[in-house]
This record gives C-alpha cells, structure tokens and sequence, in this order.
C-alpha cells in the first residue's frame, strides 16, 4: 500500500474502469481471458480510437493493419447514377 500512493490518480482511475469492466464481464458470464491488447489499450487510453496507431496494429495484428490500409489507398467511391 506504501507505493500506491506513487500511482497517478489517472492511472488508478484507468485501473479503475478496467476493474469495473472486468466484473461487469464476470457477472454478465463472459471469460475476460485472453482480452485482445488492442482492446486493452483502447480502454486506458479512455476509449479514444485515435489512440489505436497504425504501430499498435501492426504489432498485435499486421493483417488487419494491411486491410486498413488497402482501404485507404482505394479511397472514398461514389457511385453516381
């Protein structure tokens, strides 16, 4: 307990909200094991989809990240009729 008080009050909340989710996750009979490490970062960083970069998806699912930016190069389409 001495160290907690080392831990910015940010991260505690962050833990905070992890825990919740994984009671919420407990009691709604869902496993929380294995939880996807993109998710888990999704969820610290308060759930900002600009915090999933393009270096995090290459690391924990580089097809994915391939799809993406295939999509990317093949931009918007419009169909005009």
């Amino acid at each position: 307990m001495s160290t907690a008080r080392h831990i910015p009050s940010s991260h505690l909340c962050s833990l905070g909200i992890l825990g919740a989710i994984t009671v919420l996750s407990l009691l709604s009979g869902m496993s929380t094991v294995p939880w996807d490490p993109v998710f888990l970062h999704f969820l610290v960083h308060k759930c900002d989809i600009a915090s999933i970069h393009p270096g995090i998806l290459l690391e924990w699912h580089p097809k994915l990240k391939q799809t993406i930016l295939e999509w990317l190069e093949v931009g918007p389409l419009v169909n005009v009729v």
